[in-house]
C-alpha cells in the first residue's frame, strides 16, 4: 500500500514588487469576492475600508471606511452596492460591529 500525498490546498503568495498588496499602508487583507469581470474587492482588517484589484493585479480603488476592522464583504446582484462588515474595539475586550453600505466605485 502507497503512502497517501499530501496535498496543500493553497500556494504561498510572494507579491511582485509592483504589487497593489504594498499600498494597503499595513492593513491586513481579510473577506473577498469576485465580481463577474474578475475585479478582487478586498475587505481590510484593522481600519482600512476596501482594495478594489482589477483581474490583472492593479489597484483600482482604495475606499476608506469608518471603524477599526473591515472583516467580509458582499456585492449586491446589480454590483451597484457593496455591503461592508465593520467592528470597533471596545475597551472591555468585546466588540461593536455594523453593516455599512457603500457606493461601489468600479460600478457599471
Amino acid at each position: 500500500m502507497r503512502p497517501a500525498r499530501t496535498r496543500r490546498p493553497w500556494t504561498p503568495f510572494r507579491p511582485p514588487p509592483s504589487s497593489p498588496v504594498k499600498r494597503c499602508d499595513g492593513h491586513t487583507p481579510d473577506g473577498v469576492r469576485i465580481d463577474r469581470d474578475g475585479n478582487l474587492f478586498v475587505g481590510l482588517y484593522r481600519g482600512g475600508g476596501i482594495a478594489v484589484i482589477s483581474r490583472d493585479a492593479r489597484l483600482l480603488k482604495y475606499v476608506k471606511l469608518p471603524g477599526a476592522h473591515h472583516a467580509n464583504l458582499a456585492l449586491s446582484p446589480d454590483r451597484r452596492t457593496i455591503f461592508v462588515t465593520s467592528a470597533d474595539d471596545r475597551p472591555d475586550g468585546s466588540y461593536r460591529g455594523e453593516l455599512l453600505v457603500v457606493p461601489n466605485p468600479i460600478a457599471p
